[in-house]
């Protein structure tokens, strides 16, 4: 894709973002398959491993789409103009996702019991290591990023997707349990950051403000 004034960008991914967008695919095909099992209740337990290798691959070809998302600054370059309002409120619902999935590990903390807290725990490391990729992507969102803005979009879209079966899946459970409501929210407030940082990434404002900063 030859865009006047820029580079020329291929369809091809890097192997950084083969790898990436396969796993970013993994990880919402494992929500999906889970969340739609569970929903069903046709004995479909065992989904969850094709839902992540069906996940991988439509990552992957999210991904080779999302290439022309690739104009921003590189290492080394400078914007040379404050972000727009929508590159701003992306960065910021990055960070509200980190802060969210740390209520979600401590509210899993709490509810855990016995064997359970203990892989809670174990799982702490994934968290910090997932809250500290979304600040990253969020300063690389600020400063225009071309890299930081193509794996937030593959991120925002495969979470909008994953997040959406998961609320669905939540709201009309085959039998709701006394907490049903906490999962709900949780649920909902994935949806709502997920699909917003999609609309602000590939919203016209976004577009100009990466487009601008490689004049």
């Amino acid at each position: 894709m030859k865009i006047i004034g820029f580079p020329e960008t291929t369809d091809a991914l890097a192997p950084w973002q083969l790898v990436g967008a396969g796993a970013i695919g993994s990880a919402a095909g494992a929500v999906i398959a889970d969340e739609v099992s569970g929903f069903v209740s046709f004995g479909m337990d065992g989904a969850t491993p094709v839902g992540v290798f069906v996940g991988a691959v439509a990552g992957v070809a999210l991904g080779a789409s999302a290439k022309r998302l690739e104009i921003g600054t590189r290492r080394g370059e400078s914007a040379g103009h404050p972000a727009s309002a929508a590159t701003k409120t992306a960065a910021g619902l990055l960070v509200a996702g980190a802060v969210q999935a740390v209520v979600m590990w401590d509210g899993a903390r709490r509810a855990a019991k016995e064997l359970d807290e203990i892989l809670v725990l174990l799982a702490a490391p994934a968290v910090l290591l997932l809250c500290a990729a979304l600040g990253i992507l969020a300063v690389g969102l600020v400063r225009r990023r071309a890299a930081a803005r193509w794996t937030a979009a593959t991120l925002g879209v495969s979470g909008a997707v994953a997040s959406t079966f998961w609320l669905v899946a939540e709201v009309f459970p085959p039998n709701q349990n006394p907490g049903w409501l906490e999962p709900v929210a949780y649920a909902a407030a994935a949806a709502v950051l997920t699909i917003a940082l999609t609309a602000c990434l590939l919203s016209p404002g976004a577009a100009k403000d990466f487009a601008d900063s490689r004049s």
